[in-house]
């Protein structure tokens, strides 16, 4: 899409980070930890490269598509 100057919506990016953060590694929480910016941290960099901060998910969108997905955000780990 990038190379062809197409700009997903708002919605599609949100989908689309809420099911990289499924499989992606390490998760958000554990990069804040580790100070470096891993797999999440690079693909949001790359998306607000492409798209711009104006049209990159709001939270509100992002909390949205994990409802939509089944997911919550937050860990079923004890």
């Amino acid at each position: 899409m990038r190379a062809l100057k197409i700009w997903p919506t708002r919605r599609t990016l949100a989908l689309a980070l809420v099911a990289f953060a499924e499989v992606g590694a390490p998760a958000p929480i554990a990069e804040s930890r580790g100070g470096g910016a891993g797999g999440h941290g690079k693909l949001v960099a790359w998306i607000k490269e492409w798209v711009g901060e104006r049209n990159y998910p709001r939270d509100e969108e992002i909390q949205k598509a994990r409802a939509m997905m089944g997911r919550s955000g937050t860990s079923t780990a004890r």
